[in-house]
């Protein structure tokens, strides 16, 4: 019988300075129902991404089964409720590393209870910050294929625009000539300069303003 799959996508902005607490939600996993995929990368300089999910409780069993393409120089941890690392890619974790490999693909899977799991993406020991790392990960609980594909790709934090430093000139012409309304560097299609119907009062005190800017500027 063919399982006819449902395929879902979400594209979220990377969290900097990231936390269990701040982690991503990812989504749910059940057994046979769901499966949870993760694709991003560890920007330059950026030590850790993290991501929850959660167990949920069913009648049906099924292992973690875990497929992990992501470069050799990314490290990916899972967390129980707890916190404490079930399942490592580092070698030499002891039973975190051998969890790690029997949740590959052909293992036979670790057993999770319902609840909140945490997985942590870093670089392996030896990788340096400095380099991005790619990562792309897929999860689910049981060997069948599951009704519901969730894919999570995590785009890069973005950089707030710079904010335009004010001209202090423009500054005193807009506080000692007020007709002008609000002068900003930016008015490039406007002449503030230009004739128009300024009142007898409003141009002494322009002349006023030159003055002083010429005085400044000599």
């Amino acid at each position: 019988m063919t399982v006819k799959v449902a395929s879902f996508g979400k594209t979220v902005s990377d969290v900097p300075n990231q936390t269990v607490r701040t982690a991503t939600d990812i989504g749910n996993l059940q057994v046979n129902n769901s499966l949870l995929n993760v694709v991003g990368n560890l920007a330059k300089n950026e030590k850790n991404q993290d991501f929850k999910f959660t167990v949920l409780p069913t009648s049906a069993s099924g292992n973690l089964v875990l497929s992990n393409k992501s470069d050799a120089s990314v490290r990916v941890q899972i967390l129980g409720p707890g916190q404490r690392v079930i399942a490592d890619s580092q070698t030499g974790q002891g039973v975190a590393s051998a969890n790690w490999t029997a949740i590959q693909p052909g293992g036979e899977g670790i057993s999770l209870k319902p609840g909140q799991y945490t997985m942590v993406v870093t670089r392996a020991p030896g990788n340096s910050v400095s380099k991005a790392g790619h990562f792309d990960v897929a999860m689910q609980l049981g060997k069948n294929t599951p009704k519901n594909d969730y894919t999570t790709t995590i785009a890069p934090a973005t950089t707030p625009a710079p904010t335009q430093a004010p001209n202090p000139l423009l500054s005193m012409l807009n506080d000692m000539y007020p007709s002008f309304g609000s002068l900003s560097s930016s008015d490039s299609t406007t002449d503030p300069l230009s004739p128009s119907s300024y009142s007898a009062t409003a141009d002494a005190n322009f002349a006023s303003a030159v003055a002083n800017l010429t005085n400044i500027l000599a």
